[in-house]
């Protein structure tokens, strides 16, 4: 007799053996039954089960190798999200010691982008180390990621996030700039303070901690280093906080609770537009919740745009 018994290759040939076992067990504490069909039933089970794979690939997905697709999972890699953000709020901060037009000059701008360049390379560092210890998180919450698609190896993820960390660190020697030299090197250690899966470390699994490195990192490093970077050691003035530097730092610390919104009026609009549109998120929908945390990094680039304005 022909065995036709289904066989799902979801399973694998422990979780089979497994069900096998058990079900002979239950089955032997139960009165026999003569019964030729249950007999042939068990025999097709286990020939089934001689038959299946030792190990199974949990999908068949093969990356594309073109230079196009690694391009383009390169670009998901660095989180261009975050990407935008640091060019944004940099930008942003080093127009505020700005007094006059003449200090428009080419020193000034080739002074943002001694900046600029380390903190991109090391902010693409620290999203790709969290990458690489939230591979399987990511599977379930961010599975277009490319090392949790499978766009990228463990080890091409490692080599990126140490190769960028290097440069970043060496271009802040390089550029001969304390304050750049300290964010990056601020940004880096937090950074692995966050996500890195050792004892005393991954902050990202206690909510004070995790809000307190991001909030150091994009509202004091930033706010402050940057602004130290192109007064003194690019426009050669002494360290002196303005206004707007100042109300930057504070409501960019404040940002995550929205509470500085609150405190300068021509910002409320901001507040009262995040506030209507937390009310209409659907916390079990992962969509709604993804446009919401952008919808925040919208806000966020909004304020940045603002805060040079302020005098």
């Amino acid at each position: 007799m022909q065995c036709n018994v289904p066989l799902n290759h979801k399973f694998d040939q422990g979780n089979l053996m497994k069900l096998f076992q058990k079900s002979s067990s239950i089955s032997s504490k139960l009165p026999s039954i003569k019964n030729p069909m249950s007999n042939h039933g068990l025999k097709c089970f286990q020939s089934r089960l001689e038959h299946v794979p030792t190990s199974q690939p949990e999908h068949n997905y093969k990356p594309n190798t073109t230079l196009g697709a690694q391009l383009d999972a390169f670009y998901r890699f660095t989180r261009p999200h975050t990407v935008i953000g640091t060019i944004i709020g940099i930008t942003s901060v080093s127009l505020l010691p700005i007094q006059t037009m003449a200090d428009l000059s080419p020193t000034f701008f080739i002074g943002i982008l001694k900046g600029l360049l380390p903190a991109l390379l090391m902010n693409i560092c620290v999203v790709g180390l969290n990458q690489l210890y939230d591979i399987q998180i990511d599977k379930v919450n961010k599975p277009d990621l490319p090392l949790a698609r499978g766009d990228f190896s463990v080890e091409f993820g490692s080599a990126i996030v140490a190769t960028f960390s290097i440069l970043s660190l060496a271009k802040g020697l390089a550029f001969k700039s304390p304050p750049v030299l300290s964010a990056v090197v601020i940004w880096f250690l937090l950074g692995s303070a966050y996500s890195v899966d050792l004892p005393f470390l991954r902050w990202k699994k206690y909510p004070l901690l995790a809000a307190a490195c991001i909030l150091c990192v994009r509202a004091l490093v930033i706010n402050i280093a940057f602004f130290v970077h192109i007064q003194k050691y690019v426009l050669g003035r002494p360290i002196m906080f303005t206004k707007a530097s100042i109300f930057g730092t504070t409501f960019m610390s404040f940002f995550v609770a929205v509470i500085a919104l609150f405190k300068v009026f021509g910002h409320c609009m901001l507040a009262s537009i995040l506030w209507l549109r937390a009310r209409g998120v659907d916390l079990k929908n992962n969509a709604a919740l993804a446009s919401f945390y952008m919808f925040i990094w919208n806000l966020f680039y909004a304020e940045y745009f603002l805060i040079p304005f302020v005098r």
